[in-house]
């Protein structure tokens, strides 16, 4: 009986080993479900619908598929709140079993999920800039297309300092992605011999700018950071107290500004404004005008790329969403997108144009123009 079985036990074993070695791989099959962290309540309803224009139009363009299988997207409010952001994440991960999730963009939202994807090795692509520590927080699983707090402010008081303004006086809002921005202005500023008078700082949704305003150090450039309607509300205030035109106002990375005419002489460092002269670029501008009926700004695009890079991944893989499968896939991607080529830092931060603007008003319409591109913008942290 022992001789029997030796002799089998090879066969045996070279069948299963032909076998496996002749099954071919499973294709994946199935919805592929996309977890969308939003702020559709709270302070940052304001950019997030403009951001989840952006994506739904790029996933209508793909027909809501990817590598033969179709999308599923779950938006859910976060409602400006890290711990409402946590609980939704949760849902969307542990309930809804979603592959990945895209957002949020409220800065202290995404540090507050953060360590929760890395405990369930579930990959995040992030909308916009945030802070350095997003990375060792999550293990890497948030992935940021958009860079950290460094590059545009970084750029912004590279070009100022070369432009010949030598002070400025600070203000910004009372906000983790904010103090962040203005500490790498402030590094990029002074390294080059520029000198910083002052620094104030107010909350998102102050009303009232004038006590600000009014203590203002004057100084070269004004450089400041704000959420968009705050942003509005400053330069109104700024110009009915007579200081429009004495300072230049400077902003040294995204916030939602949409230009009115108060913005008239702005300037703004960005990785992305509609008068990109690329025809990639030109042709979502068209598209998105007929779609929604206004340019798309900062919020839009960051919405339309993030999808677009989220598909471009998932074609890479044959639309395998196993969690290592797809975050080293996009780590290794290469795009062209209409801000221009991005890839990406072992960290997961995009490597990518930033570009100064001003704002000028033609015919009576107030646009962004593009002064000058710096192209292949790494994070100053890596």
């Amino acid at each position: 009986m022992k001789r029997v079985w030796l002799i089998i036990f090879p066969v045996v074993l070279v069948l299963i080993l032909t076998a496996g070695a002749c099954a071919k791989p499973t294709t994946p099959t199935g919805p592929i479900k996309i977890g969308t962290l939003m702020a559709l309540t709270g302070f940052y309803a304001y950019f997030d619908p403009m951001i989840l224009d952006g994506v739904e139009m790029r996933f209508d363009e793909a027909g809501w598929a990817v590598a033969g299988r179709p999308i599923e997207m779950i938006v859910e409010d976060y409602a400006t709140d890290p711990a409402v952001t946590l609980d939704k994440a949760k849902k969307l991960v542990e309930l809804d079993k979603v592959d990945f999730l895209l957002g949020p963009l409220f800065s202290e939202a995404a540090m507050a999920v953060a360590p929760y994807f890395a405990e369930q090795n579930i990959p995040d692509i992030a909308f916009m800039q945030h802070p350095w520590e997003i990375s060792g927080a999550s293990a890497g699983w948030v992935i940021t297309p958009y860079q950290t707090s460094s590059p545009s402010p970084h750029v912004m008081a590279r070009y100022l300092y070369e432009a010949g303004l030598r002070t400025v006086t600070i203000l910004a809002s009372e906000h983790v992605f904010s103090y962040d921005t203005m500490d790498w202005f402030k590094k990029g500023f002074e390294s080059s011999g520029g000198k910083v008078l002052q620094e104030q700082y107010a909350p998102m949704g102050t009303a009232d700018f004038a006590p600000y305003i009014v203590g203002m150090e004057m100084a070269d450039v004004v450089v400041i950071w704000a959420p968009g309607p705050d942003a509005e509300r400053f330069m109104t205030q700024f110009e009915e107290l007579g200081l429009r035109g004495k300072m230049l106002v400077a902003f040294p990375t995204e916030s939602g500004l949409v230009p009115i005419e108060v913005f008239e002489g702005m300037m703004l460092a960005t990785p992305y404004v509609p008068a990109i002269d690329t025809q990639l670029n030109k042709e979502f501008v068209t598209a998105f005008e007929a779609k929604y009926g206004r340019q798309p700004m900062g919020m839009e695009s960051s919405g339309y790329e993030t999808a677009s890079i989220a598909l471009a991944a998932l074609e890479a893989t044959n639309g395998d969403t196993t969690p290592e499968t797809l975050r080293q896939t996009i780590l290794e991607l290469d795009v062209t997108l209409p801000s221009g080529n991005v890839s990406f830092t072992p960290s997961g931060f995009g490597i990518r144009s930033v570009f100064i603007n001003k704002c000028v008003v033609i015919d009576g319409q107030a646009q962004w123009e593009v002064i000058t591109a710096y192209p292949n913008i790494k994070p100053l942290e890596e």
